[in-house]
C-alpha cells in the first residue's frame, strides 16, 4: 500500500469516528504538512496520548458531507488508487472548518508550505470568526488572497495581516509551482493595537512589503519565534510574546508613512462596535452615543478617516460575512440573508449584487467553478 492509500485509508477512519493511534495520526500530518522547522505538525501531535478519537472535526458540517461523498469508495479501499487518495485528502483539508483547538497557546507560529499536485496543496478557508489575528510573510513562490474586493497576489517580502472578522481564503496562485508562508497566530494585547494599523486592502485585511535587510529581519524573528514555541523553558511562552512584538514594531516601521491611517480611538470603537454587531438593526443616533459624540460630528470623522460612511460600513462586513457562508458552506442563500443581518432575502440579494458584480448564486457557483478548474489543472 502506497503512503497516499495509507494516509486516506487512516483520515477515512477520523472522519468515520474510528479510534486510531498517535502514530497514525502523526503519519497522516505529516505527510500533508511536512516536518520541516515551523510545521505545524509539532503543534498537532505533540502531547497526544495513544489510541484515541480525534475530536471536533468529524462533528463539523462540510467534514461530513465529505464523508458521505466518499463513503462508497471506501467500502473497498484496496480499490482506491493514488490519484483518488490524494482528491479525498485534499477535499478533507479544504472542507476543515476549524482548527483552532489545536492552537491554545496565545502565540502560536508556523510554516507552512502548499506544493503543486501533493496534499499539500489545498485552499485554507475558514467561515467562522476567529479568536486572534494571524499575521503571514510569504518567502517563496506566490500565495493568492481573497480579499472581497480584489485577490491580492503575494509574492516574497510580502506582509498579510487578518484581522479575527477577516474572510480566511487563500492559497498557492495557480501559476506558481509552490507558496511558502510563514505565519503566526496571536491573541490581540491593547498594547499591540497601534502596531496594528496597516493599510487596508479588503475588510479586516491589511498588506504591507518588505524587502532587503528588512525582509531578512523578518524572517530571523519567524525563525525565532518557531525556535522559542518548540521549547520548553519555563520562559518560552514570554519569549514568544516578547518575539511576537519585536515582529509587529518590525513591520510597523515598514507601513506607508503617508497612508491615512486611522488613530482617533473614537473611530477605531465605532469601527470596532460596527464589526461586532454588524449583523444587527443599529441607527447612527444609537451609536453616537454609545461613542460619545454627536451624530454629525461622528459621521464626519468616520467619512474623514474611513473615505465611507458608517452604514457603508457595516453593509461591507455585513457582504465579507456572506461571501464566506457562500463559499465555505452550504448554507441557502435566505438563511445567509438572515444570518448577515437581512429580514428580506431578495433584498439582501440586490445588496450583493451591488456590492460583488454578482447574484448571491453566480458568485457561489463562479467561486466553487475556480476551484474545480484549478484543482484539475494541477
Amino acid at each position: 500500500m502506497s503512503e497516499l492509500l495509507k494516509a486516506a485509508d487512516i483520515y477515512w477512519k477520523m472522519v468515520d469516528n474510528q479510534t486510531i493511534s498517535k502514530e497514525e495520526f502523526s503519519f497522516c500530518i505529516k505527510l500533508v504538512w511536512g516536518d520541516h522547522k515551523g510545521s505545524p505538525f509539532y503543534a498537532l501531535t505533540s502531547d497526544l496520548s495513544d489510541g484515541f478519537i480525534p475530536s471536533g472535526a468529524a462533528n463539523q458540517s462540510k467534514i461530513r458531507t465529505v464523508a458521505d461523498n466518499w463513503r462508497p469508495f471506501f467500502s473497498d479501499v484496496a480499490a482506491i488508487t493514488d490519484e483518488a487518495a490524494t482528491h479525498f485528502i485534499l477535499d478533507l483539508h479544504e472542507a476543515l472548518e476549524e482548527v483552532e483547538n489545536q492552537f491554545k497557546r496565545r502565540v502560536a507560529p508556523g510554516v507552512t508550505r502548499c506544493t503543486r499536485g501533493t496534499v499539500s496543496d489545498f485552499v485554507t478557508r475558514r467561515p467562522n470568526v476567529k479568536l486572534g489575528w494571524t499575521l503571514q510573510l510569504t518567502t517563496q513562490g506566490r500565495g493568492i488572497y481573497n480579499c472581497i474586493r480584489n485577490q491580492v497576489i503575494t509574492q516574497p517580502g510580502d506582509i498579510m495581516l487578518l484581522s479575527p472578522d477577516a474572510l480566511y481564503d487563500y492559497q498557492r496562485e495557480p501559476s506558481a509551482e509552490t507558496w511558502e508562508h510563514h505565519w503566526v497566530y496571536f491573541v490581540l494585547e491593547d498594547a499591540w493595537l497601534e502596531l496594528l494599523q496597516w493599510p487596508e486592502v479588503g475588510p479586516n485585511i491589511f498588506r504591507i512589503r518588505s524587502s532587503g535587510s528588512a525582509y531578512e529581519k523578518l524572517k530571523d524573528l519567524f525563525d525565532d519565534l518557531h525556535t522559542a514555541r518548540m521549547a520548553h523553558a519555563d520562559y518560552s511562552v514570554n519569549l514568544t510574546k516578547n518575539l511576537l512584538e519585536q515582529l509587529l514594531i518590525r513591520c510597523k516601521e515598514l507601513a506607508p508613512k503617508g497612508d491615512p491611517i486611522c488613530r482617533d480611538v473614537r473611530i477605531l470603537g465605532a469601527k470596532d462596535y460596527i464589526t461586532r454587531n454588524f449583523n444587527k438593526q443599529f441607527s447612527v443616533t444609537m451609536l453616537a452615543s454609545e461613542i460619545g459624540l454627536s451624530v454629525a460630528r461622528l459621521s464626519s470623522l468616520f467619512k474623514q478617516h474611513t473615505g465611507t460612511t458608517m452604514v457603508r460600513w457595516r453593509d461591507e462586513h455585513r457582504m465579507t460575512r456572506a461571501a464566506q457562508l457562500l463559499t465555505q458552506t452550504d448554507q441557502p442563500v435566505s438563511k445567509i440573508a438572515e444570518m448577515v443581518g437581512y429580514v428580506d432575502a431578495f433584498y439582501f440579494s440586490r445588496c450583493f449584487h451591488q456590492h460583488s458584480g454578482r447574484s448571491p448564486q453566480e458568485y457561489r457557483s463562479k467561486k466553487r467553478l475556480s476551484d474545480t478548474v484549478t484543482n484539475n489543472a494541477d
